[in-house]
């Protein structure tokens, strides 16, 4: 912590040493109150191809009481394309109630519209006015310009409710499409300076270049009264137009010219702007103070401003003037004995140096001398724009934050007391979404999700100066695990569950089952489940091999849960069993006598094959026929023995994938040769004549006792 806050002290050394570096970083951070662009830059490759998409914000930075806002954006249209479909109003008004968009409306190279709250409401805070789609036209590059000028009657503002404008700086955007070496360049000159109505101005592009080709177009928007003829498309660099009165009420009329350029290969350049004053009459004598511009709004003391002043002639006699510089009613500087010839224009360059200028906020003033003769003293002073100047020791926002390695869910406690300077509230952007502004230093909060989350800091201080100061926390997330149950034997064939649960309890959580047999290196997917509202989850699994696998399961975790994968168990699956009978008939025969083998497969299986076996006392078995189930699991087949012995028959089945194979039995049956005499059959016939001859004998005796026996009764 002493590293960081070390380090926070010799950034904001580095900063108020480094002056000249201020206004980029501040303007380029957005401080409080800044419109912007959002992207501020979209540069290609990938080129985006003719007809697709690109879509921007505008958003604003943290402002107080926004009731509603106006837009005017300029952009180049020979490049992008929009319309009211692809226009959006975005959700920062509508968060405190409904809202009312009026427009947008088009014209040449802008696009304007606006948006307030119905309610007697307000919005504080940072976000998004509006989001734009353009179409991609062709190649090329646009800036994409917020229009602020007071002088423009249709401008970008920001009221309150009571219709009061809120002071605001604006950050334009970028689009370029295509290499920077191939991208026309546009500028221009005019004369007169001052043209009169009706009087024709000359407009010379020549000085504009194609870096890789030629230039095949010019495109004109001349800026005029609404009702004339304001835009030219031209091959040639010169074009001359005439201002017309339309409206007899400007006596002067403010002209934005703006230049867009084609080249041979189709590309378009950005827009070139130069600004001119149309006037109804050109007098003897007339000086203007056109424009006070400032290369920065913010200064460190001691180190130099520099001042653009623009000075017209609007007469028709050459001067000679003296034009002053002035912050608040202090003297700055004075140039002298400036030549201004008849309707044209200079700038006068200034360099102040403000050592030993207060602190403080000034508005800037630049006069020009008046001349004898001049009647029109209105337009010989202007104060700067942007308004103010600011000379100031900017702060310096630094923060730290404990714990340094907090869990999701975890309170965090960010603490800005290191911060420098004369603070006026403590902006937080965390990271996640949160925006939270408040004018103490230190705050909590607290991350739902766990990452690598950068955080900004903006402290801003009395005189609206910002700093910001940016670093990253990682948020770890929260532990879990994920079991797994399931039997330890199983039967090809049949079901048997798989379940487990997950804790602590995710909702929906994605749960992989994989498995792999024993002695196998890659790991396959059975089945994808998702827990139930208590974290649990199960699965029925049918195996269809045998074999000793192993199960786990496992699920990646999210945004608030690290994943997790279960121990690896055993389940060790067999086929089921089956018997396969046999029966021989007659158990002996002769040579040449047939003998019916039948028997059947339990379970009744249908269309399996047997093989029949037998032996003949020498311990070899032979195949004796192979046979087919029928419908039942029955076979039966005949077989005519053609040697005399004692045989040994049996069935086998070599089983399948379901069910284990099986052997009957073992069956004897004898088979003797076959006499080759009747005599040979004596022996035979004379035992069964005397067989006969026995039981006849035996049957006699038993009758004769019964008779006997009844008549002594």
């Amino acid at each position: 912590m002493k590293a960081k806050k070390a380090a926070s002290l010799f950034l904001a050394f580095v900063l108020i040493s480094t002056a000249a570096t201020l206004v980029d970083r501040v303007e380029s951070q957005y401080p409080d109150f800044t419109l912007y662009v959002d992207p501020p830059s979209i540069k290609e490759p990938p080129y985006k191809a003719i007809g697709s998409n690109i879509t921007i914000n505008i958003r604003i930075s943290y402002i107080e009481r926004l009731h509603g806002w106006d837009l005017k954006l300029r952009y180049n249209p020979l490049l992008l394309y929009t319309n009211s479909s692809l226009i959006k109003e975005g959700d920062f008004l509508k968060s405190v109630g409904p809202t009312l968009m009026s427009g947008p409306f088009f014209e040449e190279d802008f696009l304007y519209v606006g948006c307030r709250i119905n309610a007697q409401d307000w919005a504080d805070g940072s976000g998004v006015l509006i989001s734009i789609a353009f179409i991609l036209m062709r190649y090329g590059e646009t800036k994409l310009e917020i229009i602020t000028d007071p002088n423009d009657p249709f401008r970008t503002e920001l009221f309150r409710l009571d219709g009061s404008l809120i002071e605001i700086a604006s950050q334009d955007g970028y689009f370029r499409n295509v290499d920077s070496n191939k991208i026309p360049v546009g500028d221009f000159s005019y004369q007169p300076a001052f043209p009169l109505w009706y009087e024709n101005v000359t407009f010379s592009a020549s000085t504009s270049y194609d870096p890789d080709g030629t230039i095949s177009r010019y495109v004109w928007y001349f800026g005029g009264q609404s009702g004339d003829i304001n835009t030219a498309n031209e091959t040639s660099p010169i074009v001359y137009h005439q201002y017309k009165k339309f409206q007899t009420a400007y006596d002067e009329w403010n002209a934005t010219v703006r230049l867009l350029i084609i080249d041979n290969a189709g590309t378009t350049g950005n827009l070139s702007v130069r600004r001119l004053t149309v006037i109804s009459f050109r007098p003897v004598h007339d000086l203007t103070v056109d424009t006070v511009g400032l290369n920065q709004t913010i200064v460190y003391p001691g180190n130099s401003v520099k001042i653009a002043v623009g000075i017209g002639n609007q007469g028709n006699t050459q001067e000679t003037l003296n034009v002053t510089v002035f912050y608040d009613s202090h003297l700055i500087g004075t140039q002298t004995n400036i030549t201004l010839n008849a309707s044209s224009r200079i700038d006068v360059y200034f360099t102040w140096s403000t050592a030993g200028v207060t602190l403080g906020v000034y508005i800037i003033r630049a006069n020009v001398t008046e001349v004898v003769g001049e009647t029109d003293l209105l337009d010989n002073s202007r104060t700067s724009l942007p308004s103010k100047l600011a000379i100031t020791f900017p702060p310096a926002a630094s923060f730290v934050y404990t714990p340094s390695e907090p869990y999701v869910d975890m309170d965090v406690t960010f603490n800005a007391s290191t911060s420098l300077g004369s603070i006026m509230n403590y902006s937080w952007n965390f990271g996640d979404g949160n925006i939270t502004t408040v004018n103490y230093p230190i705050i909590e909060h607290t991350y739902a999700a766990g990452g690598t989350f950068t955080v900004y800091l903006t402290v801003r201080d009395v005189l609206k100066v910002t700093d910001i100061f940016a670093q990253t926390i990682n948020v770890l997330k929260l532990p879990s695990t994920i079991s797994l149950s399931l039997p330890t034997k199983a039967k090809v064939g049949s079901s048997l569950q798989i379940n487990g649960s997950i804790n602590p309890i995710p909702s929906k959580a994605n749960v992989t089952i994989l498995y792999r047999l024993l002695g196998e290196d890659i790991w396959n997917s059975l089945a994808n489940i998702t827990t139930d509202a208590l974290g649990r989850y199960a699965f029925d699994w049918t195996p269809v091999l045998n074999g000793t696998f192993q199960m786990k399961a496992m699920w990646a975790g999210d945004k608030k849960y690290e994943g997790d994968e279960s121990d690896v168990l055993l389940v060790d699956v067999t086929k089921l069993s089956s018997v396969v009978s046999l029966t021989l008939s007659p158990s002996f025969v002769v040579v040449g006598e047939i003998v019916s083998i039948n028997g059947s497969l339990s379970p009744n299986l249908s269309l399996v094959k047997i093989a029949i076996l037998y032996s003949r006392n020498d311990g070899v078995w032979r195949s004796l026929r192979n046979v087919t189930t029928d419908e039942n699991g029955k076979y039966a087949v005949k077989w005519q023995p053609s040697i005399a012995g004692t045989y040994q028959v049996k069935a086998v089945w070599e089983g399948d994938n379901l069910y284990s194979g099986d052997e009957s039995d073992v069956v004897t049956i004898e088979v003797r040769e076959r006499p080759s005499s009747p005599f040979e059959y004596q022996p035979y016939i004379l035992g069964a004549v005397a067989i006969v001859a026995l039981a006849v004998g035996l049957l006699g005796l038993l009758y004769w006792k019964r008779l006997k026996g009844k008549r002594r009764e």
